[in-house]
């Protein structure tokens, strides 16, 4: 999540640690789901990760949403990303 004046915007991987958060999966148990690393799963949570396609397919598969859903979470979160960037 990344906040400033006007404006507060989410990375996808915070949406992926609410999933994890509701549903009580360890990132291990994800992990193994989504057949990627730990590192992987934790970078994603921890909102140091952009998604691929790879993991945007796998995403979808595991949590049961739209690959659409993702790709369009990580467009925006890039693009908002950076106009604030570009603002300061």
């Amino acid at each position: 999540m990344i906040k400033n004046q006007n404006q507060i915007i989410f990375h996808p991987g915070y949406y992926v640690k609410e999933f994890l958060d509701e549903t009580e999966m360890s990132q291990c148990e994800l992990t193994k789901e989504l057949n990627v690393t730990e590192r992987t799963v934790n970078q994603l949570v921890n909102e140091k990760l952009d998604l691929t396609d790879s993991l945007i397919n796998k995403l979808s598969s595991v949590l049961g949403t739209s690959k659409t859903l993702w790709k369009n979470l990580n467009t925006q979160y890039l693009k908002d990303q950076s106009k604030i960037k570009n603002s300061h």
